[in-house]
Order: C-alpha cells, then sequence, then structure tokens
C-alpha cells in the first residue's frame, strides 16, 4: 500500500526545510545545532503560527496553533476565513475534525507517513544553497533552491532557539508566503490534547487501494 502523508501545515514544513540551511555548510557542528533545534520545536512544546500567502492573487490569512508532544504525537488547531479545523496525529490514531459539519474523519493510520526528522535533513543536504545574515538581534538564514530559484529566509531568536518568521519569495523576488511564529510554550503535552470534541459524529476514511499488480 502506497503510505500517504499526513500534512498539517506549512509550519511544520517549516520546521525540517530549515534542514537545508546546512546543505553546504559544515557537517558536524552545524548539522548537530539545526537537528537539535529542529528537535526542539517537536517536543512538548506549544506555539501559534500566522501565515499571510497569495493564491491565485488573493491573499490569503491563516491561523495555526501547534501542540507536540513529539513528532509520532502532534495536533494543529486552523482557522483559515472562518474555516475551522482541527488534525490530530498520535501513534494509534489519525483524524481531522471541522466545526462547522461537528464531524471527526477517522484516517488509516497504517497508511499515514509519520515525520522522519533525519531523514527529511538527509533528503534536502543537497537541493540548496544558504547564506546567513542577522536581523537585529536575530540570525537569519537565507535558503535558495537550485533548481527553482525560490527562496526561503528563516528568523531565528538565538536566546530561545526557535524560528520567529519565515518568508518565503519566488524566482522574481516577489513575495508569497509570510509565517509569523509566537507563543512559544515549552511544557509536558498532555494525552487529553488529543482527545476527540465531545458530541461529534464520525465517520471513517477508505483506506487506499493496493496498486493493480500489471
Amino acid at each position: 500500500m502506497k503510505k500517504i502523508t499526513f500534512i498539517i501545515s506549512l509550519a511544520v514544513i517549516a520546521v525540517f526545510a530549515a534542514s537545508t540551511l546546512f546543505a553546504a555548510g559544515d557537517s558536524g557542528k552545524i548539522w548537530d545545532e539545526i537537528l537539535k533545534i529542529t528537535e526542539k520545536c517537536t517536543d512538548n512544546v506549544s506555539y501559534t503560527m500566522k501565515t499571510n500567502s497569495k493564491t491565485g492573487g488573493q491573499a490569503v490569512s491563516t491561523n495555526m496553533k501547534f501542540y507536540f508532544k513529539n513528532v509520532k504525537n502532534y495536533r494543529v488547531d486552523s482557522d483559515a476565513a472562518g474555516q475551522k479545523t482541527r488534525m490530530v496525529l498520535t501513534d494509534k490514531a489519525a483524524w481531522v475534525y471541522i466545526e462547522a459539519q461537528n464531524v471527526v474523519t477517522n484516517m488509516d493510520h497504517s497508511a499515514i507517513e509519520s515525520i522522519d526528522i533525519k531523514a527529511s535533513l538527509e533528503k534536502q543536504k543537497s537541493a540548496a544553497d544558504v547564506s546567513e545574515g542577522k536581523d537585529g538581534a536575530n540570525v537569519t538564514y537565507t535558503i535558495t533552491e537550485r533548481e527553482t530559484k525560490t527562496k526561503t529566509v528563516f528568523t531565528v531568536d538565538n536566546k530561545l532557539g526557535v524560528f520567529t518568521k519565515m518568508q518565503v519569495y519566488d524566482a522574481k523576488g516577489e513575495l508569497l508566503t509570510e509565517a509569523v511564529y509566537g507563543d512559544w510554550k515549552f511544557a509536558k503535552i498532555s494525552d487529553d490534547t488529543f482527545k476527540k470534541p465531545e458530541g461529534a459524529k464520525e465517520m471513517t476514511m477508505p483506506a487506499p487501494s493496493a496498486p493493480e499488480k500489471k
């Protein structure tokens, strides 16, 4: 069965995309540092993220709240133009809740591809070039994809060791997406965080079909 990826949002992608920062750098100390930051951003932590992007020439804003117990147990609450959803992945279940419908859709857990930090880092090592800069007291890293020439700029809070902002530019230098992170809280994430809303209706998404043999 072909695995499907449980895509939660740009924020998680941003955490792992940051691995490209060190594609052209020292693979020793710097590699260890980015791995440490990435793991910190997914270990008993909650934070918010607001994204502004352009889709079809129109501005789109989304507010999100993340709860990470670890990379196998996390929740993402999203509000896009009043459309509120909740996405949850644990080591035993995966589901999506749509508030307007008050419906939980259960997904086939065996078909969910969980996050693998080290594999993500390794996959992107040779895909981009990087430069380092400053934004006040914070460090910035600009990653340029060699094939598409798109640029992603990450701003890192030196004291907290977390991301504060991410900006994505196309090859012409036009800003496509900006994400601002905030309200970082490092504390144990309770299992109650992953409970389904009381009174919600439930349905189950059919498991992906196995590919036909030729």
